[in-house]
């Protein structure tokens, strides 16, 4: 199989899993990140026991064209999972409009804006899967049975 998956937010929990779960399924992978990097290089190294090729492309998507450095590295694909995230914490009044600004580009602009820049290497092909996952409380989400639902869900999806 020479099937390539994008993961925007690889470097978070849901995101490496995910990333786990796909290498073990022998796609090859864009590990999308921003500032976690550390993070990331932990899970090549996790996924060096599964054959294929791990592209790490950093982009922040929280900027108006953050997107674009995303998709320019983008060559081949198949399936297309957005799960990057980040949240404000504090008071709703205590949140800037800049702040609001950059999570709305992050969770909404962002991640619409690229599906539409790469969608066209999905219908070339006539197949493909998009998917959008949203939670930033992953660390709440009893990991067992998250684990398991996450990936009767990917069955289903791919």
């Amino acid at each position: 199989m020479n099937k390539y998956a994008l993961i925007t937010g690889a470097s978070g929990g849901i995101g490496q899993a995910i990333a786990l779960k796909l290498a073990k399924e022998g796609y090859n992978l864009y590990l999308h990140y921003f500032q976690n990097e550390k993070s990331l290089k932990e899970l090549l190294e996790r996924l060096k026991v599964y054959k294929g090729e791990f592209i790490p492309v950093k982009a922040d998507l929280s900027k108006p064209d953050g997107y674009k450095d995303l998709s320019s590295g983008i060559f081949d694909l198949d399936v297309m999972i957005h799960c990057s995230g980040k949240s404000h914490y504090g008071l709703l009044l205590d949140i800037s409009q800049e702040e609001t600004d950059e999570l709305i580009r992050l969770h909404v602009t962002s991640p619409m804006l690229l599906t539409k820049e790469l969608l066209p290497k999905l219908i070339s092909k006539r197949t493909g899967s998009i998917i959008v996952i949203s939670s930033i409380w992953r660390k709440r989400v009893v990991r067992a049975r998250w684990s398991i639902q996450l990936q009767r869900v990917l069955k289903s999806l791919l």
